[in-house]
């Protein structure tokens, strides 16, 4: 790692770079520190020097075992859990529009054999437009598919193609579509938690590194072959 000053605890910053560059920024971090470490549990020179402020190799070893591992692998958790919502979105994304299509369609197959009879197209919720709204949308699909298999409704849609199963393939997009958004909404409320449970971790890695290093880098000033061996120069 460089000679730049000691590292400090990840902290929001008022214009924050994109994510992919803080994580890149972290997981580089994490690296630099797990090497150093292990640079030093392994230097016979370095060894006894650190160990007069309290550096040891059992104390690097209880941070190696202890700090790091939480520090790591909720770093791994945190960018998983966006993996997770991108495909979890990308996923509801694909699916409303597939739901979305296969409704228009039938739904205007729908009007069509209802033309004349506004009674029909209210009871079958054929009214004005097709909705926007999320939950508008699947009330209004789970009508037309509910009333829709009931007599006399069905007969006279189905002599305009929108038969039975054509109905039901509709009410399985529609099961399909509502998983998604439930995965969706799962995998949103999940990051924020994983947020946390990072942060909380690396925080208490990255605290304790920089003391070690400040110190470190004081008790080896005149050795700049030894600062750079163990990767703090």
């Amino acid at each position: 790692m460089a000679t730049s000053p000691e590292p400090k605890p990840i902290e929001p910053a008022k214009t924050p770079k994109p994510r992919n560059a803080q994580d890149k920024k972290m997981e580089n971090d994490l690296i630099a520190i797990n090497q150093t470490l292990r640079a030093c549990v392994a230097d016979a020179e370095a060894g006894p020097q650190l160990a007069e402020g309290g550096y040891s190799a059992a104390e690097l070893n209880r941070v190696l075992e202890e700090l790091y591992p939480p520090a790591y692998n909720g770093f791994v958790n945190r960018r998983d859990a966006d993996a997770n919502q991108s495909g979890a979105s990308a996923a509801f994304k694909a699916a409303e529009k597939s739901t979305r299509t296969i409704y228009r369609k039938l739904r205007d197959f729908g009007k069509a054999a209802y033309l004349k009879d506004p009674q029909g197209r209210t009871a079958l919720g054929l009214g004005g437009r097709e909705p926007v709204d999320f939950q508008n949308f699947v009330a209004a699909v789970s009508l037309f598919v509910d009333e829709g298999l009931k007599s006399p409704y069905a007969e006279k849609l189905a002599r305009k193609t929108v038969t039975a199963a054509k109905l039901q393939d509709l009410r399985a997009k529609l099961d399909t579509l509502l998983t998604a958004k439930q995965a969706q909404t799962d995998a949103i409320e999940a990051a924020p938690r994983a947020t946390a449970v990072r942060d909380a971790a690396v925080k208490v890695l990255f605290d304790w590194y920089a003391e070690f290093k400040a110190f470190a880098l004081v008790q080896f000033q005149d050795r700049p072959d030894i600062l750079k061996r163990l990767g703090l120069k």
